[in-house]
């Protein structure tokens, strides 16, 4: 299960819409398409759930495919690290796939299972070096996460996998 408690079924969001980000962010996950900045403001249904990345479907018929070659699948599925999404509650059950910004919407911080307490959501958010701070740095290509302070210390690469740091991107939730 996800640590953000992401579930198959739950319609999802992307936490960034700058497109350098995302780019870096499916960097091993998924690759990269032509409507993908298109994605930033839409609602995703997660598919499925598998080693910390989550395949979410979009509805192809809220992309502009104009001068595009239709692809043969009739849907559009991409694999996304489950830092990159946030779960939501869509209030208007019209459109399972409208646009976030059109759609009146509320994150489900309020709402997560009763089976999960306080203690163990905050866990799931604390830096992985210190457990003093939230992590806020996101690793690529690993993906691996850490705060700040703890980041700036790496000397040797990831801290979990070892491998070399190329770029880092901030998060904010």
């Amino acid at each position: 299960m996800s640590e953000a408690n992401i579930r198959p079924g739950d319609k999802v969001i992307l936490v960034t819409q700058d497109i350098d980000e995302l780019k870096l962010l499916l960097e091993n996950h998924g690759g990269w398409f032509k409507q993908l900045p298109q994605i930033g403001d839409k609602v995703g249904r997660v598919l499925r759930y598998h080693d910390e990345d989550l395949k979410v479907q979009f509805n192809p018929e809220d992309f502009d495919l104009s001068g595009v070659r239709r692809p043969k699948k009739k849907d559009y599925n991409w694999v996304f690290p489950e830092y990159a999404l946030k779960r939501v509650d869509i209030t208007d059950s019209s459109s399972g796939n409208a646009s976030a910004r059109d759609t009146e919407r509320q994150t489900t911080e309020n709402s997560s299972p009763t089976n999960t307490t306080t203690a163990e959501t905050e866990s799931n958010i604390k830096c992985k070096i210190c457990y003093e701070r939230n992590f806020n740095i996101v690793f690529s290509p690993c993906g691996h996460t850490s705060c700040e302070t703890c980041f700036q210390k790496l000397k040797e690469g990831c801290h979990i996998c070892r491998e070399k740091i190329t770029r880092h991107i901030n998060v904010f939730y």
